[in-house]
């Protein structure tokens, strides 16, 4: 097998090792789940550094751990005075604690109302009011606690339903901007735009933001970039959805600017609409891992996913029955890198690059890796049924390219004058085209 998500696959096994060893603290152990997009960086830090030391030295710096105020303020009294021996013996139990001693006290905010708007004089907290003290460190709204550094914000059950555009931010937007390290802990929750409510985008995120979503569904929104998001700071989105989104760039997630990173786990983004970037419209830094992204569709290019100048990583996800009218329906990678590996693209279609398509300029400018993945029942009306490599490098290793299909030129794999193709240890065969079935020329 080729190289894939190995040090996040190790990161993320040893954050469920150190979790497993709070199972006697429920209310630690929910907790630990609800910020785990806030710890996971100091947490991988801290791991990474603790398995390097010396058992002596490790040992010693477990027992003053044990005495920080930070960690004692965050357990329970019964846990106060000795943590169980085997917490203290975990090096990923003692990542997690020191993770927390890092980030320090942050203010929960419990959202009280499926209401999102703003009232002061109804006792209830709502989304939008949690978002804002979250921002001001403050209870600007005296209904919700007041915010605190990094704060999660914690949903009710059910449909919070946007009727009226908060504030305009390069568009309309439905809650206020995300300008601070916002966690929303979902509990399979949605925010939708109301079928009845003019055209506004759900949710987007500043510069100086950074928002996690975690167990939440996202749907209905409608702007001209980021249907459902627009990402100028950090996004994380874990085991949530969005799908049903509209926009001309970025149906689901429209993301740019120099501080814009999107990270995606265990999430489905489905059935949203644009012109570039059915799914979601990058510019600067994206991944993806064990994720669908499906149905999604492009009037133009980029049916799933336009990656324009930008770094695009794909782990273990699927891309899958997305629909571009023009050009790549899975993944558009123009000018840019993308690193794809044991995924499995299929089902898609467009008039050329039904899966994907790499857009370069010799061997540095647009530059596409696949490793260990399959490219299935692509389609393309015209030519490059699995993957147009125009004009940019290509490498294939460990693949399998089949069942491709174009209506001219190269079924599998179509390879333009001045485009550089390397395949290694990889399958391209039953592919379908009048000229160069498999790969053309």
């Amino acid at each position: 097998m080729g190289a894939g998500l190995r040090d996040e696959d190790v990161i993320a096994a040893a954050w469920n090792s150190g979790l497993a060893h709070f199972n006697d603290a429920p209310n630690i152990a929910a907790a630990l789940r609800i910020r785990r997009g806030v710890l996971l960086p100091p947490f991988a830090f801290w791991y990474s550094a603790l398995r390097e030391l010396p058992r002596g030295a490790r040992r010693a710096l477990e027992r003053r751990l044990l005495r920080s105020r930070h960690v004692k303020d965050f357990l329970p009294p019964s846990a106060r005075g000795r943590l169980p021996r085997k917490l203290v013996r975990s090096v990923a139990a003692a990542a997690l604690l020191l993770a927390l001693a890092q980030t320090g006290a942050a203010a929960t905010i419990t959202v009280t109302t499926n209401v999102p708007a703003i009232d002061d004089s109804d006792g209830n907290c709502s989304l939008a009011e949690a978002i804002v003290n979250a921002n001001d460190d403050a209870t600007t709204h005296p209904d919700c606690a007041a915010g605190s550094g990094p704060d999660t914000i914690i949903l009710p059950k059910g449909t919070h339903a946007l009727t009226a555009a908060f504030t305009d931010y390069a568009g309309a937007t439905g809650l206020p901007v995300i300008a601070s390290d916002i966690t929303i802990a979902g509990n399979r929750a949605k925010i939708a735009r109301s079928k009845k409510a003019p055209a506004f985008r759900l949710m987007a995120v500043a510069d100086s933001g950074k928002l996690t979503l975690n167990e939440v569904a996202l749907s209905g929104g409608s702007a001209d970039i980021g249907g459902a998001i627009l990402n100028y700071g950090g996004l994380e989105i874990n085991d949530s959805t969005i799908s049903g989104n509209t926009a001309a760039k970025g149906g689901a997630i429209y993301s740019r600017r120099s501080t814009a990173q999107v990270v995606i786990h265990g999430s489905g983004i489905t059935r949203n609409q644009a012109a570039v970037g059915g799914a979601i419209f990058s510019y600067q830094y994206l991944i993806i891992a064990d994720s669908t992204l499906s149905g999604n569709t492009a009037s133009s290019e980029g049916g799933a996913i336009a990656n324009y100048d930008g770094y695009l990583r794909l782990d273990h996800s699927t891309i899958s029955k997305n629909r571009a009218d023009r050009a790549a329906a899975g993944i558009d990678n123009v000018y840019g890198t993308a690193k794809i590996f044991n995924s499995v693209i299929t089902g898609n279609s467009a008039m050329y690059g039904g899966g994907i398509e790499n857009y370069g300029s010799g061997s540095t400018i647009g530059k596409l890796y696949i490793y260990d993945t399959m490219l299935a029942k692509n389609g393309a009306a015209v030519y490059a049924g699995g993957v147009a490599n125009i004009g940019g490098y290509f490498k294939l290793a460990d693949s399998t390219v089949t069942g491709n299909k174009a209506n001219d030129r190269g079924g599998g794999v179509f390879n333009n004058a001045g485009a550089t193709f390397v395949a290694s240890n990889s399958t391209i065969a039953k592919n379908k085209a009048p000229n160069g079935a498999d790969v053309y020329p």
